[in-house]
């Protein structure tokens, strides 16, 4: 007896930076160029030339001490307001990553907090999964800390 199993239909094309993400609606001036340290586009046809035309499915920022205001607020307000459907911030610095999904009334969900020691699931993509220990295993330091931190044991 042999089991089928369903197709899987992988629409995820991931970009990084530097490539422009014009946020603007069509026919008007772009003044919403965004440039995401990581995200995944579904849409071909929202790749041209001069770069990615519409909002991405999922943005990747991460944080540094230069530019926390522009990515935990200036820009979690505008991928918002064009509908990204999900956002992860990255903070290297305290160990978390956090996660906004849009909701049904086109709002970011308030953030899931993820920690060094757990495993973000995509709530767009079915079965992606980031283990964030294996992830930053390179980086014993900051897994040390968190372990202190959060008392892992």
């Amino acid at each position: 007896m042999s089991i089928k199993r369903p197709k899987i239909i992988i629409c995820i094309i991931p970009f990084v930076a530097p490539l422009d993400v014009i946020l603007d609606e069509k026919g008007k001036k772009s003044t919403n160029v965004v440039q995401p340290d990581l995200f995944v586009v579904c849409d071909k046809n929202k790749i041209k030339e001069n770069g990615i035309e519409g909002s991405p499915d999922l943005v990747i920022e991460i944080l540094s001490k230069s530019n926390r205001y522009h990515d935990l607020i200036y820009k979690m307000n505008l991928y918002q307001k064009f509908g990204v459907r999900e956002y992860w911030i990255v903070d290297i610095e305290n160990g978390i990553i956090l996660v906004c999904e849009l909701n049904e009334g086109n709002l970011f969900n308030f953030p899931k907090s993820y920690k060094i020691k757990e495993t973000i699931k995509s709530s767009i993509f079915k079965g992606l999964e980031i283990s964030l220990e294996e992830t930053f295993k390179n980086n014993q330091n900051l897994l040390k800390e968190d372990e202190e931190r959060y008392n892992y044991g």
